[in-house]
């Protein structure tokens, strides 16, 4: 997978980006959504 990110930055660097950014926020979503669901089943 990180190969196919190399040759994507030096192929098509703005397309790349823009995945690996949707990649970065859905990673950030479920972490956050596990960090909430940890808190409330502490409650």
């Amino acid at each position: 997978m990180a190969s196919f990110f190399v040759y994507g930055l030096v192929l098509a660097p703005a397309a790349t980006r823009l995945i690996a950014s949707i990649f970065a926020i859905v990673a950030l979503s479920d972490h956050l959504h596990q960090t909430y669901k940890g808190l409330m089943n502490r409650v």
